[in-house]
């Protein structure tokens, strides 16, 4: 199969793109790209949508009425509701929702600001690179919503259907507790076969595991320090993870190290984590910082269950 290209937004719309996030919602059978206008500060959440390519523009928040999105975008579909799901930080500081069915306009709900839970980190330039992360346990039909706060916690909100959101603080709920504090991006992912849930982030240039299964807190360990060989993180890195839901689940997490090179840590169920420099052997270019406003690296990775295949992307100049 030949790869094609599309733009789906033209040059000179909506000014400079912000965030920006994607899924695919299986029901439908349609993909779903959403960024955030930086154009004016206007903060606006943009929605691409199609079967084909993703084609079809909404702007969520003038559908809505919601607030401008100032930090990064996370999204997920819960494929037994048929809903889909948008979230992000706005300037005061709370974590908001979008989330609709086919056909309707897009609700908006804040979801840290009725249960009090804590403010998410003030500065929106280091939100961007990726201190927002969710996803769906298919088993039981429940959200969570990850974000990192001031003070180096990390916060859970989780909820099933319309219930509201219960707040836990990971990195004091973890064992042995307290958790090291994240000064880095986050990411996660969950093993469909199990339900387990698995939360990564970085801390002082190393990358920290939380994994739990149901309602356990979470377990912890420093995944750098136990991969033989494993770098530390570059400080201008992103954090992204995939699992291969095969057997017990191969777990997957990307970064980019000091000198440049693009490093994998993977394992099996809670196996001591191995180390793979994809530079070297892939013989692909070192990534570069994107430009203003986050100059950072930016990462992004996926599986392809039905060709058994992993890949990751980056920018290079």
């Amino acid at each position: 199969m030949k790869w094609q290209k599309q733009i789906i937004v033209p040059e000179g719309d909506f000014g400079r793109e912000g965030p920006s996030v994607s899924h695919e919602f299986f029901g439908e059978g349609t993909q779903h790209v959403f960024f955030t206008s930086t154009d004016d500060d206007d903060g606006h959440i943009h929605e691409y949508s199609g079967k084909t390519f993703a084609t079809n523009h909404g702007d969520l928040t003038a559908e809505s009425g919601a607030r401008p999105g100032v930090g990064p975008l996370a999204s997920h579909v819960v494929e037994g509701e048929g809903t889909q799901h948008v979230f992000y930080q706005a300037s005061d500081r709370h974590i908001y929702e979008l989330w609709w069915r086919p056909a309707e306009k897009p609700h908006a709900g804040d979801l840290t600001g009725p249960i009090g839970a804590p403010l998410a980190l003030s500065d929106t330039g280091a939100l961007q690179t990726g201190s927002l992360a969710s996803h769906v346990v298919a088993l039981d039909g429940s959200q969570h919503v990850f974000y990192g706060s001031d003070d180096g916690h990390i916060h859970e909100l989780a909820w099933s259907g319309s219930s509201q959101p219960v707040h836990r603080d990971l990195i004091m709920r973890a064992k042995p507790a307290p958790a090291p504090l994240a000064t880095g991006p986050l990411t996660s992912h969950v093993v469909a076969s199990s339900g387990s849930q698995r939360v990564f982030y970085v801390s002082a240039g190393q990358v920290i595991e939380l994994s739990w299964s149901g309602n356990q807190d979470p377990s912890w360990r420093n995944l750098t320090t136990q991969a033989p060989g494993a770098p530390p993180v570059q400080v201008q890195s992103a954090l992204s993870s995939h699992v291969e839901n095969v057997g017990a689940g191969t777990h997957h997490v990307f970064y980019v190290s000091p000198d440049g090179r693009i490093n994998e840590l993977w394992w099996v169920g809670d196996d001591t984590p191995h180390r793979e420099d994809l530079t070297f052997q892939s013989g692909a270019p070192a990534p570069t910082s994107t430009g203003s406003p986050t100059t950072f690296l930016q990462l992004a990775t996926h599986v392809v269950p039905s060709e058994g295949t992993q890949h990751v992307f980056y920018p290079t100049r």
